[in-house]
């Protein structure tokens, strides 16, 4: 999914993990994108991480 990096290159949340995690993130709800985040997740574990990721305060739909 080249163009999950190319949309994502001027992102910038100040932690690289929190960057890799929306790419994962972007990548999973892209391939299910009528599904639930649980459904699209594929598991407890990922549908965990992309909760928190969604709840960080240095995450927020402005700098998405």
């Amino acid at each position: 999914m080249d163009w999950i990096i190319e949309e994502l290159t001027t992102l910038s949340l100040g932690d690289k993990r929190l960057e890799r995690r929306a790419e994962k993130v972007l990548a999973q709800l892209s391939r299910n994108a009528t599904d639930s985040i649980p459904t699209a997740c594929g598991g407890a574990g990922e549908t965990k991480a992309a909760y928190r990721f969604f709840d960080n305060d240095r995450v927020s739909s402005d700098l998405i």
